[in-house]
């Protein structure tokens, strides 16, 4: 049981950092990628 409860507990640690991975990587993208077109579309 203890065992299982320890897997558990350290496969949301690591679904928790993808997920705080991917959050950060989407923002960074996306503030990018506006900073890329914005000037282009302007122009």
């Amino acid at each position: 049981m203890s065992a299982q409860v320890k897997g558990a507990s350290d496969d949301d640690e690591t679904v928790g950092m993808r997920v705080v991975f991917w959050s950060w990587f989407s923002i960074v993208a996306v503030g990018l990628a506006v900073m890329i077109i914005l000037p282009l579309t302007g122009r």
